[in-house]
């Protein structure tokens, strides 16, 4: 009985036991190391997280970020769909966007994020900026996610679909996108959260108004190292929370 019960919740208890561990390591760390100006210690960054959720303008940020993250997702996700399927309808065509797949994946975030500043140098406009930059981030994972989706379609399934009529939307959306949603809802789980860190690494870069970035860029400049790290937390929490419903979301699907 007692075996079953953990090997029930085993995957709970060593999720908690590796975040037991971390909090346990800041809290050696910054008794090593004694100075709150670099490491500071739990209770300081929990009375800073306070603070700060205390700030209605906490919550305009926290929502603006995940609009633009939703936003940078979606038009990643339409322009991946976009050519994965002419990828496969077309292996020329993929090796033809293969190059470009593989600069996104390689060209440094700062790189894009400054030629994007100079594009969106406008503070009314800047936001834009560090959509676009996330969403170039997210392209190549979402793309190849999405291909790979379509590639392990069964061939019998595709020589059905193919006697029975020619490829079309509804075929599109009732044969192909239903069986190749596995791949593509890991693909959206694993783009969220780098799609994330980038959108705010951005913005501490471009610096647009309301945005969490731009707030922890500053308090990084001041030494407000308490500041970073409540921030930090807070950005931690969001990913968990879409990772939960969309992983919730992706097994539901398959029920």
């Amino acid at each position: 009985m007692k075996t079953s019960i953990i090997k029930k919740y085993e995957k709970n208890i060593f999720y908690f036991l590796g975040i037991i561990t971390i909090i346990f390591i800041w809290f050696l760390v910054s008794k090593v190391i004694a100075n709150e100006g670099i490491v500071p210690n739990i209770s300081t960054v929990l009375n800073k997280l306070k603070i700060i959720l205390l700030d209605k303008n906490t919550y305009v940020m926290i929502i603006l970020t995940v609009l633009k993250i939703l936003l940078a997702l979606a038009i990643s996700f339409a322009l991946s769909v976009l050519l994965a399927l002419l990828s496969l309808i077309n292996p020329k065509i993929e090796n033809f966007i293969r190059p470009s797949i593989t600069l996104m994946r390689t060209v440094p975030v700062v790189s894009i994020a400054m030629i994007v500043l100079i594009l969106f140098f406008r503070q009314n406009v800047r936001y834009l900026g560090t959509i676009i930059i996330a969403a170039l981030v997210i392209i190549p994972i979402l793309y190849e996610g999405i291909l790979l989706g379509f590639k392990t379609i069964p061939n019998a399934v595709i020589d059905e679909t193919k006697l029975v009529s020619n490829f079309n939307s509804n075929i599109f959306f009732h044969i192909y996108l239903p069986l190749a949603m596995p791949s593509i809802a890991t693909s959206i789980v694993q783009s969220f959260g780098l799609g994330l860190k980038v959108l705010v690494m951005s913005e501490v870069i471009v610096n647009p108004n309301n945005s969490i970035g731009k707030v922890i860029g500053e308090e990084a400049t001041y030494g407000n190292i308490d500041s970073v790290l409540a921030w930090t937390i807070i950005l931690i929490v969001i990913v968990l929370i879409f990772d939960y419903f969309l992983k919730k979301i992706k097994i539901k699907s398959w029920d």
